[in-house]
């Protein structure tokens, strides 16, 4: 199932205006042959493509934060973030129902953007926000 999700994302990203970046996740997936963390190899590919096209085009800062969700970098993460809240981007709320792991719903900075957001907060330990 992996394979074929990365080729959904794949046909994703092109059909989004980056097809440039898909083909080259495509290519640098088919050399990763190697053990390690391939996926983090992607998100570096990712995010090198994303700040080379921010010198030329407009990037919302929520998906630069998706690729430091990938990256494990949660300072970074919580910075484009909050760029994103000050863009009032509208693809911020999905965080609030499917952020990438338990222990950004438990972060004080993930709980402070879902209150800036109006949206409900979890009192509990998780932090979870409440539907």
């Amino acid at each position: 199932m992996h394979n074929e999700a990365f080729k959904e994302w794949l046909q994703y990203l092109s059909l989004d205006g980056d097809a440039e970046l898909a083909k080259k996740l495509e290519t640098k997936a088919k050399e990763l042959s190697d053990p390690g963390d391939p996926g983090l190899r992607l998100a570096h590919i990712t995010l090198n493509y994303y700040q080379e096209k921010m010198k030329t085009q407009y990037v919302a800062a929520r998906t630069i934060a998706t690729v430091y969700i990938d990256l494990g970098d949660k300072d970074k993460m919580f910075e484009w973030l909050n760029k994103a809240y000050e863009e009032h981007s509208t693809g911020l709320y999905d965080i609030a129902v499917e952020p990438p792991s338990e222990s950004l719903r438990a972060d004080p900075r993930f709980q402070d953007l879902l209150r800036r957001m109006n949206l409900p907060v979890d009192s509990s330990s998780s932090g979870a926000a409440r539907n």
